[in-house]
């Protein structure tokens, strides 16, 4: 293979991977998102159903 073909498939292995680099970069951005939008709702859904009364942390269910 003469050096001309390897340097055009070279590049294009590098576009491939900074194509795929990127569109894991955006997953990525979306899940920690998607992660703090339900961090934030859990707090908000915490704070409404707990009453002032409720045991703060996890409980077996034998302590209902």
């Amino acid at each position: 293979m003469p050096d001309g073909e390897v340097a055009l498939e070279l590049a294009a292995l590098r576009r491939a991977l900074e194509v795929g680099l990127a569109r894991i970069d955006g997953q990525l951005a979306l899940i920690a998102q998607r992660s703090d939008q339900i961090d934030k709702a859990v707090e908000e859904l915490g704070d409404k159903s707990l009453p002032s009364n409720a045991p703060a942390g996890p409980c077996r269910p034998s302590e209902y």
